[in-house]
């Protein structure tokens, strides 16, 4: 009875252990996909050397990749939240993914529709 007892201890704390990493993991692709926007937006500002037209087209073309990683981490920390709150898990997220808790990744403005599976 003991050995079994010991066996189910361990499992359990593999169990805590393997949570702790997920969670962390979760963190960390939030903050990734938020500085990755942020690296983008730099870029958008950065083109110096070249024609007006070419600098606003890069510019956009930052914008639009920024926009679409601040979406990708709004709807996966909406995603995510639920099964946070349902077996009361705390997380430590950025603050950008936390604004909206409704966002839905395809009401993207240039009608594309992203495909995500839900289940």
């Amino acid at each position: 009875m003991r050995v079994e007892w010991t066996k189910l201890r361990a499992r359990a704390h593999r169990w805590d252990e393997e949570v702790e990493l997920v969670v962390e993991e979760m963190r960390r692709v939030l903050f990734f996909l938020n500085w990755k926007a942020r690296w983008w937006m730099e870029q958008g500002e950065n083109c110096l050397n070249v024609t007006a037209e070419l600098r606003e087209g890069l510019q956009a073309y930052a914008a639009k990749q920024a926009s679409v990683l601040k979406r990708m981490a709004q709807y996966f920390a909406s995603q995510w939240r639920g099964i946070h709150s349902a077996y009361n898990i705390t997380a430590e997220w950025p603050d950008e993914c936390l604004e909206d808790d409704t966002m839905k990744c395809s009401d993207n403005d240039d009608g594309m529709d992203v495909d995500v599976d839900s289940d």
